[in-house]
């Protein structure tokens, strides 16, 4: 109309291939808008510009190629940034966190809740936030495990009510170690994706991304357009990670083999839109997450992506079974907040527990005594080698010796048992003498008996917790009671 002072509406965003132009309005990104009935995905529910990419084959180098061209181009709806005028959380925290993901395949083992385990994993892990997946959690779940570990875990949790037995994904935060102030959530797929905004430390945001994607290629790849286009109103994640049943490449499965071009196309497009890089994978060459108990095949569709910001700041970068009924590994890495000055390895700490240990104690009392006298005899006869700096600084570092080989005596025979079947899978895994059906089939007995061993050590822990607390639970006169409540 003339004279209006309305300003124009911009142009639809229209693809490459002459694919008819699409609007991307802030009210059409919402995931009302988008319901995903059962494990289907079905094509009136993707917009019609993904649906008629997949109607026809994507030559992988175009596909690729466009996805990183529209980083360059001016979007309706680009990603939402967080505000700049943040607020500085009340909460004590430190300046690095840790982060993980785990498919815990279902809620009960043999009767067993797991959640005892997950309690257990965060806390002697000192894991931060865990992304779950295969969680099978309805509201009045999440509402039990708040009552039994409130103390320590916060649980959001979303779940595909048409199938509440499958699928479910959940992001727990320790509070013990996280802020939990402020923290906002969005469930983009239900039973699939779970977007989270945390304030973690000081001013800083991190927005998490849990992902369960579907094991059917082409839903998979449908998934991953979907999950990219539901989320460009949101604050663009700065970690996603969780179960993607795919691969990138052939050396991802053992035995090896490609994944459909279809789906990894989709995966490329995906971490190039959002600027994610995997670093897990970069550090792990041959380690695999997921085991497949019949046949002994193993693959890498767990993952862990970041941005190069967040990778910069990211370290231990970790493959652990987790000690619980699961094929699947425990991924986790520490991020630390850019902000923080750097810190290196430090110096070597006494263990204190080595001070209550007689054995040793009694050895740095024989060699105290050798010391002493040879200190007497430096008092009259002074020299360049044998002076009361030399003797000391020999003492020092003998003592040093004493306390680093007893301490390896003393280590529990679980954990050096899991570290010598770790560090001998991994030989096996790279060894280039045998073939791919020996890689196969000794790779995945060490791996299960790496998890036997782990479920046995969490069983012993966890047992020696239940018959710590019959008997000192109900005494309002111990340290243990005092702790618990």
């Amino acid at each position: 109309m003339a004279g209006s002072n309305r300003a124009p509406s911009p142009p639809a965003r229209a693809d490459q291939n002459n694919d008819p132009g699409i609007n991307y309005p802030s009210e059409q990104c919402t995931h009302s808008n988008f319901p995903l009935p059962g494990n289907t995905f079905d094509n009136d529910l993707v917009p019609d510009r993904l649906t008629a990419q997949r109607a026809r084959p994507q030559p992988r180098s175009q596909h690729v190629r466009r996805a990183l061209n529209n980083q360059n181009q001016p979007r309706l709806n680009a990603y939402s940034q967080h505000p700049k005028n943040r607020k500085k959380i009340k909460k004590h925290t430190k300046g690095y966190i840790k982060i993980s993901t785990l498919n815990m395949r279902g809620r009960f083992h043999q009767g067993q809740d797991k959640w005892l385990y997950i309690n257990q994993i965060m806390r002697d892990r000192k894991i931060g936030i865990l992304a779950l997946q295969e969680t099978h959690l309805s509201p009045a779940d999440v509402d039990d495990i708040h009552k039994l570990f409130g103390k320590r875990l916060q649980v959001y949790a979303s779940i595909d009510l048409a199938n509440p037995q499958s699928k479910g994904v959940a992001i727990v935060v320790n509070k013990e170690i996280s802020n939990i102030v402020g923290i906002k959530t969005e469930e983009i797929i239900p039973g699939r994706a779970l977007h989270l905004t945390i304030p973690w430390h000081g001013e800083s945001r991190l927005t998490v991304l849990a992902a369960y994607a579907p094991n059917d290629a082409t839903e998979n790849a449908q998934f991953l357009d979907l999950l990219e286009f539901k989320i460009r109103h949101l604050p663009r994640p700065d970690i996603v990670l969780g179960d993607f049943n795919m691969v990138e490449d052939a050396i991802d499965r053992l035995p090896h083999h490609k994944d459909p071009s279809i789906v990894t196309d989709a995966m490329l497009a995906f971490k190039a839109k959002l600027h994610l890089q995997d670093g897990w994978r970069q550090t792990f060459l041959k380690c695999y997450t997921f085991l497949q108990s019949a046949t002994g095949s193993q693959s890498r569709i767990d993952r862990i992506l970041c941005t190069e910001k967040v990778l910069k700041s990211s370290s231990d970068w970790l493959v652990e079974s987790p000690g619980t009924h699961t094929d699947h590994q425990l991924l986790s890495m520490r991020y630390a907040d850019p902000a923080m000055p750097f810190i290196g390895k430090g110096k070597w700490v006494l263990p204190l527990r080595l001070l209550k240990d007689k054995e040793v104690m009694n050895q740095v009392y024989e060699l105290g005594k050798e010391i002493e006298a040879r200190l007497e005899v430096t008092a009259d006869t002074r020299t360049d080698e044998e002076n009361p700096q030399t003797i000391s600084k020999t003492f020092k570092n003998e003592i040093i010796s004493l306390f680093r080989e007893r301490d390896k005596v003393l280590v529990p025979k679980l954990d050096k048992e899991i570290r010598d079947m770790k560090e001998k899978l991994k030989k096996t895994l790279n060894s280039g003498t045998i073939g791919e059906e020996e890689h196969c089939t000794e790779g995945a007995a060490i791996q299960e008996k790496i998890d036997e061993t782990e479920k046995f050590r969490y069983r012993r822990i966890r047992d020696n917790t239940v018959a710590r607390n019959r008997l000192d639970g109900e005494s309002t006169a111990t340290k243990y009671w005092t702790a618990i409540n």
